[in-house]
């Protein structure tokens, strides 16, 4: 199966409305403040209950389509997001980590090219490849390959089911980079990793079956 990154203004913005248009439909729309690195804000956001998943939809004007998602219900305080899906607004922008892409059977897919932010500058790409269990795709980007991670089909009917599921597996992921800087701390403080915290950036749940990391159902 071939794959391509879609440039065209045109396509990614219809892509953009279709994101917030699906969310709109099952979810219910507030006012919340936003965390990210150096500072908040606030946004308006839809929150999926029975999804547990929030998004937080903005075009950053001459730069990208914004959206931001995370998994904690609104309430007073500060909302911590758990990833973004952006894309450039035209063109490609290899900075910017979500992608629209296009197949061979006329399918509009949501990708990621697996950046993400941990606190620690340089190790998130290379944190989420060595531990993301979801579908890798090899795309034609321009003038190259490159490697991405499968999110969604525009108009699956599971196409909120499956922004959910790469959500938790981000969240996941940055679980155990947590845990092995917790480790870290402490051995340079001469103290023994704990045990438990140890086992758990080792595997998964064992109640959580692997399979549901991704959609089957897409991109087969």
């Amino acid at each position: 199966m071939a794959y391509q990154v879609l440039t065209r203004h045109r396509e990614i913005q219809s892509v953009q409305k279709q994101i917030g248009a699906a969310f709109r439909a099952r979810g219910t729309q507030s006012l919340a403040n936003i965390g990210y690195p150096g500072g908040h804000e606030d946004r308006k956001v839809v929150w999926v209950k029975d999804l547990r998943i929030w998004i937080a939809q903005a075009v950053i004007h001459g730069s990208r389509y914004m959206n931001a998602l995370g998994t904690e219900p609104p309430r007073p305080g500060s909302l911590s997001i758990v990833c973004e899906i952006n894309f450039p607004i035209s063109g490609i922008d290899r900075r910017i980590n979500g992608v629209v892409l296009a197949d061979e059977r006329g399918r509009t897919l949501l990708a990621h090219r697996g950046r993400i932010n941990v606190g620690r500058k340089g190790i998130g790409a290379q944190l989420f490849w060595s531990h993301y269990e979801g579908r890798r795709l090899t795309v034609w980007d321009g003038d190259r390959e490159s490697d991405v991670a499968a999110v969604a089909e525009i108009g699956s009917p599971r196409f909120l089911q499956q922004i959910q599921l790469f959500v938790h597996e981000v969240e996941r992921i940055k679980a155990l980079a947590r845990d092995e800087q917790t480790d870290e701390d402490s051995r340079a403080a001469g103290a023994e990793a704990g045990p438990a915290r140890f086992n758990r950036s080792l595997k998964k749940d064992p109640e959580q079956d692997t399979s549901e990391l991704f959609d089957a159902s897409l991109l087969v």
